[in-house]
This record gives C-alpha cells, sequence and structure tokens, in this order.
C-alpha cells in the first residue's frame, strides 16, 4: 500500500518470485516520475486507482488498472445547510462564517497562516459579525493559530478536527493546497485554494511536475472550478477578491457549486476499501478480468 519508492523495489522481487502483487493507492505517475509506469507495467498485476482518471492514464501502458472509489468521498458527511453544520459546532447559526484551513505541516503553516489570517481580518470588515472558524489538525499547536489571529483583533473559533463540518458551516472557505481542498470541495461550499513553498522547490515543481493544476478539484473536473493562488500570487488582496466573487449568490457562486457537484458526483460514493478487498480476491481466484 502506497509508498511507491519502496514497494515498487518489493512488488520486483515478488514478481520474479511468482507472488501476485496488487498496489493500493497508485503513485502519481500522471504528474511525474512517469519512467516508473514501465516498472508497474512489468511487475504489478493490479492497480488500484482512487482517481477516476487514473484508469484511463494506464491503459495505453498495458497496466491492468481499476478504480476502486476515493475513502476521502466515502467518508464525507452529506452536504447540508449551513445551519445545520453550524447547530452542531455550536456556532452562531445568524452569524456569517468563514472557514480557514492553514495545513497541518509546520511549512505549511509557516508560509501560509500568516496571509491567510490578514485575509480573514480584511474579510471581517466587510462583514460584520464575522466568525472565523479553524479546524485544527492533529499536532498543531492551537495557541500558534489563535495568536496569530489575535494579532489582527480577530477571535477565532478553534475546533479539534472535524474539517468536512466546519467547511459545511461557511459561506466560503479558505484551504491549504493537499487533500483538505478536495473534503472542501465535497461539502459544496465555495472555496479558495492556496499555498506557497520555498523559492527552489517552486522551480523544482514546474521542472519536474507536469499537471494543469494543483488541486485535486481541478484535476477531476478538468478545468478551473476553484481559484488557486499559489506563490506570488497568494497574497490577501487576491483571496479577498476571490472570496467575494462567490460569497453572495450569483452567477459565479452557481458555477463554482455546479462544478463541485460534478466532481462529487465522478467520485461516488463506493466503499474503496471493499472494493479494493474485492479486487484482492479476484488476483488470488486467479481472475485476470477487471470488474
Amino acid at each position: 500500500m502506497d509508498a511507491p519508492d519502496f514497494n515498487l523495489r518489493l512488488a520486483r522481487r515478488l514478481k520474479r518470485l511468482g507472488i501476485p502483487v496488487v498496489f493500493y493507492v497508485s503513485p502519481t505517475v500522471w504528474a511525474w516520475r512517469k519512467g516508473r509506469v514501465k516498472a508497474i507495467a512489468r511487475d504489478v498485476e493490479r492497480m488500484l486507482c482512487i482517481l477516476p482518471f487514473e484508469e484511463a492514464f494506464y491503459r495505453p501502458y498495458g497496466v491492468k488498472a481499476v478504480y476502486v472509489g476515493n475513502p476521502v468521498a466515502a467518508r464525507m458527511p452529506a452536504p447540508d445547510v449551513p445551519g445545520s453544520f453550524r447547530r452542531a459546532l455550536g456556532l452562531d447559526v445568524g452569524r456569517p462564517t468563514l472557514a480557514v484551513l492553514p495545513g497541518s505541516r509546520a511549512s505549511e503553516l509557516r508560509r501560509c497562516l500568516g496571509p491567510l489570517v490578514q485575509s480573514a481580518a480584511l474579510l471581517a470588515e466587510e462583514h460584520p459579525g464575522l466568525q472565523v472558524v479553524v479546524p485544527l489538525a492533529p499536532g498543531v499547536d492551537g495557541q500558534r493559530v489563535k495568536d496569530a489571529f489575535q494579532l489582527y483583533g480577530l477571535e477565532p473559533v478553534l475546533v479539534v478536527g472535524r474539517a468536512a463540518e466546519v467547511v459545511g458551516a461557511s459561506e466560503v472557505a479558505l484551504v491549504t493546497s493537499g487533500t483538505a481542498a478536495l473534503e472542501a470541495g465535497l461539502m459544496l461550499r465555495p472555496l479558495v485554494v492556496v499555498y506557497r513553498v520555498s523559492a527552489l522547490s517552486a522551480l523544482l515543481a514546474r521542472l519536474l511536475v507536469h499537471v494543469a493544476y494543483v488541486s485535486l478539484v481541478n484535476l477531476l473536473a478538468g478545468r478551473r472550478v476553484i481559484p488557486e493562488l499559489l506563490q506570488g500570487a497568494f497574497t490577501p488582496a487576491n483571496v479577498v477578491a476571490e472570496a467575494r466573487r462567490v460569497w453572495e449568490a450569483g452567477p459565479a457562486r452557481t458555477a463554482m457549486l455546479e462544478g463541485l457537484s460534478e466532481v462529487r458526483a465522478l467520485l461516488g460514493h463506493a466503499d474503496a476499501s471493499a472494493r479494493a478487498a474485492d479486487e484482492v480476491l479476484r488476483v488470488l481466484d486467479g481472475r485476470d478480468g477487471v470488474a
């Protein structure tokens, strides 16, 4: 499972011993290090994918790949009106609400938390009574997050985990790129995706990564459904401008919500673990056809 650098080497040895290999989850060979596809085709009996477009990517290379469903989609609560989630979280139902997801890694917090806080402060000026809600990922220092907001006169509501519900409670979510962006999109709330890395990491990404978008929402949709503000484009002014476009009902908000609904429908609601187990059994039973 996962860990492709180690497991693809292991797969080659297992193949030589006549032991069939089922690989779960597919490496992101469609984004970078495409050369690994050759090893996958040679050594992997079945590649289990959690993104629908990966099946089609592998087909020309002779890899037996199957989309088993997406674990993120399977664990998401059903979308509902913001008031429902606000009551569940103990928030004020009548106040406008902004969700801020600053990431979980130390590097993400160092580079992204400050601009996100400044963005929230600007939005608070436009929306009196705004309540800012921050779901804390495991290991994140809540006091550090709270102090960052208090520097700008904001008192955030900190929630341990429950990121999907926090997004569901909001008018708009500001989200650091990663799995959290997909989770936020599946809650059918407008969002703005942001990210910033070191200059060297950004240069390497431009040289090595070959995808049109960084967020899974846009990759799955095959078009720009949500804005991505990266590196120098990630400024409080730009974040607020994008949030302002979709805060109220209107064509921009409607178009984004329609795109997010398409992505949610595309991923489906299959139990990925159960489907993955079924595929393992098919290989063990010697059934070569892909379901």
